[in-house]
C-alpha cells in the first residue's frame, strides 16, 4: 500500500537569500551565466559538465553534476515543474 499522499497548495515556492561582498551585476552574472554557474555550483570537488540555463521568467534550466568518482547526477527544471518564475535584474 502506498503511503498517503499530501497535497501541496499552489503557493509553494523557494526564495534564497545571502548578502555576498561583491557588486550586485556581478553577482548576477555568476548565476545568469551558465558558463560561471558551472565553475562553482556545487559541493567542493564536484564539476558540472553540462549547464543549460533559460535565465528568464518560465526559463528551464538543466545540470549534470559530477561528483569526485565519477558519478553523474541530473537535476532538471521544465516549465509547470522547477523553473524560473520571478527574476528581478539589479
Amino acid at each position: 500500500m502506498l503511503p498517503e499522499l499530501a497535497l501541496v497548495p499552489d503557493d509553494r515556492r523557494l526564495e534564497i537569500e545571502r548578502e555576498f561582498d561583491a557588486p550586485r551585476d556581478l553577482v548576477w552574472k555568476m548565476f545568469a551565466d551558465p558558463y560561471h554557474l558551472s565553475r562553482w555550483w556545487g559541493p567542493k570537488g564536484f564539476t558540472n559538465p553540462v549547464v543549460e540555463m533559460g535565465f528568464r521568467e518560465g526559463g528551464h534550466w538543466h545540470h549534470v553534476m559530477r561528483s569526485p568518482d565519477g558519478r553523474r547526477r541530473r537535476w532538471r527544471g521544465r516549465p509547470g515543474a522547477a523553473s524560473h518564475t520571478f527574476l528581478v535584474r539589479p
